[in-house]
């Protein structure tokens, strides 16, 4: 087998994965444990495309015959929760019996899949595969824009932090204009709150049970008596086969269907999974479906406190921002957008205690003048005062090694996870990195 992945960035980040003759056939294959522990575990980062020839074979695609390639694709598909997309073409001709199948095939993540176009080449170009075209339909960068509540925008902030970012450039170039664009963006989003639906409080997980619910409430209300309920969301039928549920929503579900089983009037209800976003009309019609209820008024119903966490963590995180915008010291330039996840996780304790010094503008080699009681320090390089901002931007001795290590102009971009293996390099050429 062999394989490629690249990550591309479209507006977005894609990784893209590619093999060739992958094997199926041995239940614990290498090749196979390989694309499961990558999927499993997230080593590729999502949203992603799975793309190449699996060797798998369905009467469905114009095959001869299907094998068990097919069958444990599928079943890869299923438990990953990914989405296979439909080809609309044969894509490899066998010149010895002149036919043509379709082996050559793409995986995507759910929320991918419906801005992907599948189409395939007519010429072979002197191979026995057809060229497989695979178009995202491009989206506006800015459209979440559309949800900010411009009333109550902080302009002072908004102000403080443009003139702040203004240092870090001298001209107005093409090259950093497209930066200014995404600047400003970025400033806009942190001073102006956004316009909270109540919709939106809900998470999937409960929207799915209360799906359930209400279908079982029609189950209760009819005079039929064999019932089937279909969902796509695996998380909630598994949690529903749970012996002792924590979730109030599932326990008051299972009392529910408990209930109305209990009542001897002969109803019978089966609870049946089934997977999204492959072509299963039924499932596409109450997707369709799904999407128009956003135009109905809003149910009032009671939202979990569970479901309110990730909104209390949102809310605290906006006006811990607000606050962060008035100040002005170096950790606001080094980080000037709050996040709660650890960016530097995985690096050894030493480089991140650096890192952390770095950021906050404070360590050892700059300030060790305070404790010693003697005069603020000059960097012996250039004779001027001696800073972390002066020597990762400013010092003119460095320049040469900067460029080496492709160190960032802008503060904040040197502190980006991408560059932290750069600095550290950095730190080390200059001889700082044990300084520190």
């Amino acid at each position: 087998m062999s394989q490629i992945v690249i990550t591309v960035d479209i507006n977005m980040k894609l990784s893209l994965k590619s093999v060739q003759n992958l094997n199926w056939k041995k239940k614990y294959s290498k090749e196979k444990q390989k694309i499961m522990y990558h999927i499993a575990k997230q080593k590729i980062s999502k949203p992603f495309i799975f793309l190449g020839d699996f060797n798998a074979h369905n009467k469905i695609r114009n095959c001869l015959n299907s094998n068990s390639q097919d069958k444990q694709l599928e079943k890869t598909i299923i438990e990953n929760d990914l989405c296979l997309i439909k080809p609309t073409q044969p894509t490899r001709y066998h010149e010895n019996t002149n036919t043509s199948s379709t082996i050559d095939l793409a995986m995507t993540t759910p929320t991918l899949f419906e801005d992907i176009e599948w189409d395939a080449e007519h010429d072979l170009h002197g191979s026995d595969h057809y060229p497989i075209i695979i178009s995202i339909r491009n989206k506006p960068t800015n459209s979440d824009l559309k949800r900010l509540n411009y009333n109550k925008t902080d302009w002072s902030s908004f102000t403080f932090m443009i003139e702040e970012q203004m240092k870090n450039f001298d001209t107005i170039d093409d090259e950093s204009r497209n930066r200014w664009i995404e600047i400003i963006s970025k400033v806009i989003k942190q001073t102006t709150p956004v316009i909270q639906n109540k919709k939106d409080s809900l998470s999937i997980f409960t929207a799915e049970i209360i799906a359930i619910q209400m279908a079982i409430k029609f189950i209760s209300k009819s005079n039929s008596k064999n019932f089937m309920i279909f969902s796509d969301s695996l998380s909630t039928v598994t949690a529903l086969k749970q012996y002792r549920p924590q979730h109030n929503l599932i326990i008051q579900t299972q009392n529910r269907i408990h209930d109305n089983l209990n009542d001897n009037n002969g109803k019978k209800m089966t609870l049946i999974w089934i997977p999204s976003h492959i072509g299963i009309q039924g499932n596409e019609e109450v997707d369709q479906l799904a999407s128009q209820a956003h135009n109905i008024p809003i149910s009032n119903l009671p939202i979990p406190h569970n479901d309110l966490r990730f909104w209390t963590k949102k809310v605290s995180m906006e006006k811990w921002q607000l606050e962060w915008n008035q100040t002005s010291n170096f950790l606001k330039l080094s980080t000037p957008f709050l996040s709660q996840k650890n960016e530097f996780k995985g690096l050894k304790r030493k480089p991140q205690t650096i890192i952390n010094r770095l950021k906050i503008g404070h360590s050892s080699l700059t300030h060790s003048w305070i404790l010693n009681k003697t005069n603020s320090p000059t960097y012996n390089s250039c004779n001027e005062k001696l800073t972390i901002h002066h020597i990762l931007v400013k010092c003119n001795s460095h320049n040469n090694s900067r460029k080496r290590h492709d160190i960032p102009s802008e503060v904040e971009k040197i502190f980006s996870r991408d560059k932290i293996n750069n600095l550290i390099s950095f730190l080390h050429e200059i001889q700082i990195f044990n300084r520190i």
